[in-house]
């Protein structure tokens, strides 16, 4: 330390000096602390076997066979509302879980209560369009925030029910149907949907017949400028060379229409039955949390039996 013009200067070396020590010190009080931890660990060993037995134990309690939880998904395409919707709907089913209402599940699913009762979760969550290109790239699983470089796709959903006994899982998929298809606001807008569908095809198939007939009119092979067929249909010479075109797309989109109406009928479906996803509570996942969670409350008391003298006077000393 030298004195220039009365202020006082440290050197760069010495405070360098000063810095290592203190951190040298620190790292050697770590240390310590691991070797005391080890041979306490090693002194102590039958008692951490003992609680690793004990975790294996419960584990394979907690996680036999009849008592484990199962999480099935399955892909829901809407056909009416959006994701956001149905999103909320499958969240008011969650409450009932949570709640274990199991009456009002019965009473939305129309199912026993012995299989409502198998249902822990219900969940839903957002399939993303990053590039805005009406595609699915990623499932959000978490809280979807919103920006301008991604959207949420409304015409799909992810669907994950948690259950008990994973035996028959397609009646929760009928479940869910049910309590979809009755919702009252998506059962009058669906019903809405059907009406516009069954409009569309009366009118496409009509356009298709009145069309249609034209191939077997007489007057079609006659050198007619100007042939009406009706209010809304006009058949001219340079019409007549596009003639088989506008029949097949009047057909596509009639078919198009009439699928529709069959395979969409519902407010929802389902793209596929539920597929087992992985089992919640597994037998290596439940001994590995147990074995962590008891080896360490173990290593804490015998740390505090081995200090405890040391504990104890530091508690009662008084304070300066």
């Amino acid at each position: 330390m030298e004195k220039n013009n009365g202020v006082e200067e440290i050197d760069l070396i010495e405070l360098l000096s000063i810095c290592w020590r203190k951190l040298y010190a620190f790292i050697q009080g770590i240390v310590g602390i691991l070797v005391w931890c080890v041979r306490l660990i090693y002194k102590k060993r039958l008692y951490f076997v003992a609680a690793t037995l004990i975790s294996a134990a419960i584990a394979a309690y907690i996680a036999r066979p009849s008592n484990r939880s199962y999480r099935m998904e399955a892909e829901m395409r809407i056909n009416v509302m959006d994701a956001y919707f149905f999103h909320d709907l499958v969240n008011t089913l969650d409450l009932f879980c949570k709640n274990k209402d199991h009456n009002s599940l019965c009473y939305n699913l129309q199912m026993d209560c012995d299989d409502c009762e198998r249902i822990q979760k219900a969940q839903s969550f957002f399939y993303i369009d990053e590039m805005k290109d009406n595609r699915p790239d990623r499932i959000c699983y978490g809280e979807y925030k919103a920006d301008s470089t991604s959207q949420v796709m409304e015409d799909r959903l992810l669907v994950r029910l948690v259950i008990k006994d994973s035996t028959d899982i397609n009646k929760f998929k009928d479940g869910l149907l049910h309590y979809f298809r009755n919702n009252s606001i998506a059962y009058k807008t669906n019903n809405e949907r059907i009406e516009q569908l069954e409009g569309k095809i009366a009118m496409l198939k009509n356009e298709t017949e009145l069309l249609d007939s034209l191939r077997r009119n007489e007057y079609f092979k006659k050198t007619n400028p100007d042939l009406r067929l009706s209010g809304s249909l006009f058949l001219t010479e340079k019409e007549k060379q596009l003639y088989h075109t506008q029949l097949l797309d009047l057909e596509s989109r009639l078919n198009e229409a009439k699928y529709q109406k069959a395979i969409n009928a519902d407010p929802v479906n389902f793209v596929s039955d539920f597929y087992l996803v992985k089992v919640e509570n597994g037998l290596m996942k439940t001994f590995i949390y147990l074995f962590i969670g008891v080896n360490v409350l173990c290593f804490l008391i015998m740390a505090y039996l081995a200090k405890r003298k040391k504990i104890i006077s530091f508690l009662e000393a008084e304070e300066d």
